[in-house]
């Protein structure tokens, strides 16, 4: 009761506003309230059937103009990602001649991630060697703005923290995260994994011009060489 006394003026408003018609999102917005509490004081109101009528059409613009919204974002994402293309063609002349990126490419070829995910496209790579990681961190660590997430993954066999320390130094500017591996092929996980001393470490970056700068390097030298 202390509560409706309280918001007595909104709760009045939203009843009176949904007589009149309005939606209750829309009551939601007008009060800043959240939709929950707008329904919860709209109980026992009926609304008339032109009143309805006018809510339908009002869904059905709202509903046209949404996938107008997400068609012209798609639009948009499409037009950034043929941009990322064109200056990687543009660049790739240059690219093919550098022995550091063509060294780099050949392993994005054989270890890199190639999925891309939704807009943005991640660039990854997998391995338990600290030289292929360092090479491929020191690579792509001058063309990105956001810092890597490296995900360090362990068996019971190693310590953990030992672990982390190994790789921050590595990777100083990347956000380590350790998390277990339970691989049924290995029979016993409390064994120690001499090739992976210090457990895998998973790169991942989340940049869509990288990705598609790397992948279209790919296809020219792909269709250069085959």
């Amino acid at each position: 009761m202390a509560e409706w006394e309280k918001n007595k003026n909104r709760n009045e408003k939203i009843r009176e506003l949904r007589r009149n018609g309005y939606s209750i999102p829309s009551i939601a917005t007008q009060l800043q309230c959240s939709k929950s509490t707008v329904s919860l004081h709209c109980r026992g109101i009926q609304l008339t059937k032109s009143q309805k009528i006018v809510l339908k059409r009002n869904e059905d613009i709202n509903r046209r103009n949404l996938w107008k919204g997400n068609k012209s974002a798609s639009k948009i994402w499409e037009n950034k990602r043929n941009a990322a293309k064109q200056i990687a063609r543009v660049e790739w002349m240059a690219a093919k001649n550098d022995p550091i990126t063509m060294a780099f490419l050949g392993l994005y070829l054989g270890e890199g991630s190639k999925a891309h995910k939704g807009k943005t496209g991640v660039v990854g790579m997998t391995n338990n060697d600290p030289f292929v990681i360092k090479f491929f961190y020191e690579f792509i660590i001058n063309k990105i703005t956001n810092a890597p997430q490296a995900e360090i993954r362990c068996y019971k066999s190693h310590n953990k923290d030992e672990c982390k320390k190994f790789w921050q130094n590595l990777l100083p500017k990347a956000r380590i995260r350790i998390c277990d591996v339970y691989d049924k092929r290995v029979k016993d996980l409390n064994q120690p994994h001499e090739r992976c001393k210090h457990g895998a470490c998973s790169l991942r970056i989340g940049d869509y011009k990288l990705w598609h700068k790397i992948m279209t390097w790919l296809e020219c030298w792909k269709s250069e060489n085959v």
